[in-house]
């Protein structure tokens, strides 16, 4: 056989032999898995960084917080002006059943923590959520706040800046929570510490905190020191749990060199409803209510509802059975049974087998609920599946009926139903009833109704002298809730409403579009005088009905005016000079990105409040800040991005007003041509005290200076002046006012001022900014990759592995060329070497005799 063949051989055995090893390997660790699988369900673990977010990764870490703990526990480590944010939807209150309980349960926001130490002047834990009022920030912001006790280790506890007179041991273990009081305001939440009540958050109109980017952060822990106050150490908060989610229960698990924390799933979503059912529900209307929300605090995706049940109630049915196939739009009817010798039957068939006389008869006509009305019954359920196990998925159920209160619902052999009626009156003022024997309006209690009138009236003069309430451009008046005066059978929270108004230059009516409870609100476009009357429609379209001249009627925009009973409310509203949106002062709008050498033109104006006729001029800056830091030692505190976007509107516009006041100072402006540079002095004093210098220190002068160096201001773009001409270093930028564009020439911090103002009025001005940072370069990051590690994968790298080494002899089959040879000729070819060899021996043999 040819040497060339041979190795062809060898070759293909070496590698089926790789082939089948590498199989042997891979299905060994495929048994393994399979095993391991075969065990108790883990749960899933997800990365600590993933649940909470903070602007520098560094704040969000865990540790043991005592030697001999088997875990970790979460730990945030907060210097001035850090926080901790939990960027998720966050439940507030839902209802649950303990297993083997016979009723449900509220729970309600917990949340439990320590501090390690109290290097901070504050620390605050503040909750934003849906308002149960239109305000200007279009949320509700609650907050508690601890502060350190002079001359004491303990702490001081404020809810919403109301001091709880007890003082708070600063090592104790501690447990936030929220509770209700039967009768308590509407969106009023009693706060409790370790069980005692500490204050109330108040305004919260939804039953879940939804996040919303920019816009609403559900859990913020926020650490403040006070201005001028030295650095000192990082304040550290532990978090052991959040809503019976555990965080001391940290594992840590390698990834590359790094150490990656990771949180075990260790509680069940829930489902939250938004609202209550105060009266039942609907007879032949769409089921379009209490849409469920499924909640985890984990990052799960798969925790989804993955059935909804219904079953409403026959006295004919023998057992409960429930149908899968109910849908938002569902229509609920009567449904008809027939009564045969006082047995109900669910069929006219079923009936007249009987043998006896029957009526047919509907569940509706002949069942009373526990107020004595006429009412059908509905349960409802939902099956939440939940994915915290690696190889598992677990179920919980819920129900409708959970979210109804008592009079609302009732329970028939261990089945809780919801009340199905026939009212279809929409929504109803409180204190006015239908008295349809004589057919008009009656108030019930004309003192309380009187009373009732006139703190909603009080309510409305005091958001008319509030600073809030003003006129001009996207001006508003913002309506308090109306929760406590009129009421519906499908809850408030499904309520829309329309305000129906009189403007001081018009006596003819006007009126808004239907209006969301939390967004009663009226534009401000004139100074005046105002009269409004309100009615509401509930969530299948019904409007209020009241008598009018003896006739009942549906409640619309021209006939309120003439229905004496609904209350007429006024106000009168001023203008109270100009200011930014709150939701603009947030830093994340304060700061933008562009390339290097790339054009920027992403400055977008915030929303100003209270102009009639807007004006804007815009000024960009160049900043180096090493200027400022290179003069510091070594712990001194540096000029950063985070620094340079911590100055808020709100304080520019509180200094502005300050300044301007000042007849001198105003003249010495007006010199200068434009404001910016008054502006630019505010906003680096306002630098000077967020570095810790104090305005009263001897050096807050000269870092003043020292930080203004750090900015240079470019001139408007010359397209005449070219690269060797005396102003080119500016003229580089191409900076174009109108457009609010430059480009990125350096690589350095830039910021836009901008300037609102009215004409002819100098004193009203108010100012914005944003810092544009020049992007980093792209890092390549090589990542590895654990597709192996899943045993799902296994058979697919086999087959891979085999194709790839099949290959591989396919072309070393084409490379090699095949042989032509018979076996005769390999023989005779045998003879002819035998030969050969014999001749070539004898030929020596005879040398060797010679």
């Amino acid at each position: 056989m040819k040497k060339t063949n041979k190795k062809l051989i060898t070759l293909l055995l070496s590698g089926m032999l790789g082939v089948a090893a590498l199989g042997v390997g891979l299905m060994k660790t495929d048994v393994v898995s399979a095993e391991e699988t075969a065990t108790t369900p883990t749960a899933k673990t997800y990365k600590l960084v993933d649940i909470f977010s903070s602007s520098d990764s560094s704040v969000i870490d865990a540790e043991k917080k005592n030697a001999d703990d088997t875990a970790e526990t979460a730990k945030f480590s907060l210097s001035k002006g850090d926080k901790v944010e939990f960027r998720r939807n966050l439940a507030l209150k839902w209802f649950d059943k303990a297993e083997g309980a016979s009723e449900e349960q509220a729970q309600y926001f917990s949340m439990k923590f320590a501090f390690k130490n109290t290097n901070f002047d504050e620390l605050s834990i503040v909750m934003e959520s849906e308002s149960t009022t239109a305000n200007e920030e279009s949320k509700a912001v609650n907050k508690v706040t601890f502060t350190k006790t002079e001359g004491s280790e303990d702490l001081t506890v404020f809810v919403n800046g109301v001091e709880y007179a007890t003082k708070i041991a600063a090592t104790d273990d501690m447990t936030l929570t929220l509770s209700e009081t039967s009768g308590a305001e509407y969106g009023t939440y009693n706060v409790l510490l370790n069980n005692t009540k500490i204050g109330e958050f108040t305004n919260i109109g939804a039953n879940y905190a939804a996040y919303t980017k920019d816009k609403m952060v559900p859990l913020t822990i926020i650490s403040e020191k006070k201005e001028g106050a030295a650095t000192a150490a990082d304040a550290v908060v532990y978090l052991y749990e959040l809503n019976n989610q555990s965080f001391d229960n940290i594992v840590t698990e390698k990834s590359g060199d790094k150490d990656v924390k990771k949180v075990p799933d260790d509680a069940a979503p829930v489902i939250v409803i938004n609202d209550k059912i105060a009266d039942g529900l609907l007879i032949g209307t769409a089921f379009a209510y209490y849409a469920p929300t499924v909640i985890d605090v984990m990052p799960s995706s798969d925790s989804k509802i993955t059935k909804r049940e219904f079953y409403q109630w026959n006295p004919a049915d023998t057992a409960v059975t429930y149908n899968t196939e109910m849908k938002s739009s569902h229509y609920f009817m009567d449904t008809t049974y027939y009564l045969a010798g006082g047995t109900a039957y669910a069929t006219e068939e079923a009936a007249k087998a009987s043998g006896q006389a029957y009526t047919p008869t509907t569940v509706y006509k002949t069942n009373l609920n526990e107020n004595g009305e006429n009412a059908e019954y509905l349960s409802v359920k939902y099956t939440v599946q939940d994915d915290s196990m690696e190889d598992a998925k677990t179920t919980k159920v819920y129900e409708l009926a959970w979210y109804a209160e008592d009079s609302a619902k009732e329970d028939k052999n261990g089945t809780d139903y919801v009340y199905l009626n026939k009212k279809n009156e929409g929504a109803y003022y409180t204190y006015i009833a239908l008295d349809d024997a004589n057919r008009k309006n009656v108030v019930a209690d004309q003192a309380d109704f009187d009373t009732a009138v006139a703190n909603y009236q009080a309510a409305l003069a005091n958001v008319a002298e509030s600073s809030t309430a003003s006129v001009g451009s996207n001006s508003y008046f913002n309506f308090p809730s109306l929760a406590w005066f009129i009421n519906d059978n499908n809850g408030y929270r499904n309520l829309k409403f329309v305000i129906c108004y009189k403007s001081p230059s018009s006596t003819s009516t006007k009126s808004t579009s239907l209006l969301e409870y939390n967004k009663i609100r009226l534009s401000m476009t004139e100074e005046g005088y105002y009269e409004c009357k309100i009615y509401a429609v509930d969530a299948a379209n019904n409007s209020m009905k009241y008598y009018l001249d003896g006739e009942l009627v549906t409640v619309n925009s021209t006939n309120i005016w003439d229905i004496e009973e609904i209350p007429t409310f006024s106000y009168t509203i001023t203008r109270k000079g100009v200011s930014i949106k709150t939701d603009n002062d947030l830093a994340s709008k304060r700061t933008d990105d562009v390339e290097f050498n790339g054009k920027y033109s992403g400055f977008s104006d915030p929303t100003v409040i209270g102009m009639s006729s807007k004006k804007s001029a815009y000024a960009l800056y160049k900043i180096d800040t090493s200027i400022y830091n290179d003069k510091l030692d070594a712990n001194a505190t540096q000029l950063s991005h985070s620094i340079l976007t911590s100055v808020t509107y709100a304080t520019i516009k509180t200094e502005i007003d300050k300044r301007l006041a000042n007849q001198d100072e105003l003249n010495e402006i007006l010199k200068e041509g434009d404001y910016f540079s008054l502006y630019l002095d505010i906003y680096v004093e306002r630098l000077a005290i967020a570095l810790g210098i104090n305005k009263d220190h001897a050096k807050f002068a000269q870092t003043k200076q020292d930080l203004k160096d750090c900015f240079v201001r470019i001139d408007a773009y010359d397209s005449s002046i070219t690269e060797n001409d005396l102003g080119w270093d500016t003229n580089k930028f191409k900076w174009n006012a109108s457009s609010k564009s430059f480009e990125a020439v350096e690589r350095c911090e830039y910021i836009i001022f901008a300037d609102y103002y009215e004409k002819d009025l100098a004193t009203q001005r108010i100012a914005a900014y944003k810092v544009i940072e020049v992007e980093a370069e792209e890092d390549v990051n090589y990542i590895k990759t654990k597709w192996i590690d899943n045993k799902d994968n296994v058979t697919s790298l086999i087959l891979f592995s085999i194709a790839g080494v099949m290959f591989v002899m396919i072309i070393i089959l084409l490379l090699v060329k095949p042989s032509e040879e018979t076996l005769d000729d390999v023989e005779e070819e045998a003879d002819e070497k035998k030969d050969k060899k014999k001749n070539k021996k004898n030929k020596k043999n005879k040398k060797n005799r010679k």
